[in-house]
């Protein structure tokens, strides 16, 4: 019986997905339950860990952090409050056994997570990204409150300027990296210009602090990044010392 075989396969890997002492990665198709097996090991590890802060679920949107940290609250109110359950559904009633034991956590350490959901670490990886930065304002460079933009051309950029800027001829990195990029027809003999121009792309302006708006339209700060551009490129090749492959 291959649905039988197939089935106990199914229960027996997402029973070791709920091992809080190894680390698993589920690969399933949608629908398949994937964020239910999510909220179960979150359930899971509550019953473990000192304090709600120490487990950090993360997502792409911010509906689904939402939709995820209901979820987890929705399993808890409904252990807290006894409600039935069916007997018959093997992933709910190991929902509310897990929910059980979170909550029993949950009153040894005084948490009243249900009444303080923001304990919470359910995040978008930008919102992680920006929580880190706003750590440590000075070391990122990004001053206290770092925001999100949604064109990020320019900032590519002036990434693109940074790397340039501190690229030694010694590097190994830098002298594979410009040993296997073909040069295009027009700029033969510097190779890195094609990759430079290709991730800076159109040089836009995307977050300027108050000081740079001030200079107008910004024609100014383009045409200077693009002449550092195609003076670090026509040099690039001098400074590494490696030829382009043909292309």
């Amino acid at each position: 019986m291959p649905d039988a075989a197939a089935s106990a396969d199914d229960s027996a890997a997402r029973a070791r997905a709920l091992d809080v002492g190894s680390s698993f990665l589920v690969q399933a198709p949608a629908g398949s339950g994937k964020t239910g097996l999510l909220i179960q090991r979150v359930l899971a590890l509550l019953a473990t860990v000192e304090r709600p802060e120490q487990i950090l679920a993360m997502t792409f949107t911010r509906k689904a952090a939402a939709e995820m940290r209901e979820r987890v609250l929705h399993a808890l109110r409904d252990a807290r409050d006894e409600l039935p359950v069916d007997a018959h559904d093997a992933h709910a009633v190991r929902t509310r056994a897990l929910a059980q034991a979170a909550l029993a956590r949950d009153a040894a350490a005084d948490w009243q997570l249900v009444d303080n959901p923001s304990r919470l670490r359910v995040l978008t990886i930008d919102a992680l990204a920006a929580a880190f930065a706003r750590q440590a304002p000075v070391t990122t460079g990004l001053g206290a409150l770092p925001a999100f933009v949604d064109n990020a051309d320019g900032l590519y950029g002036e990434a693109v300027l940074a790397a340039l800027r501190g690229a030694a001829g010694s590097d190994p990195a830098w002298r594979t990296f410009l040993a296997h990029l073909p040069a295009p027809p027009r700029q033969r003999g510097r190779p890195g210009c094609r990759a430079a121009g290709r991730l800076a792309g159109p040089a836009r302006p995307v977050a300027r602090s108050a000081a740079a708006g001030s200079r107008g339209s910004g024609g100014a700060p383009r045409t200077r990044r693009r002449v550092e551009l195609r003076s670090r490129c026509r040099h690039g090749a001098a400074a590494h010392d490696v030829a382009p492959i043909a292309g």
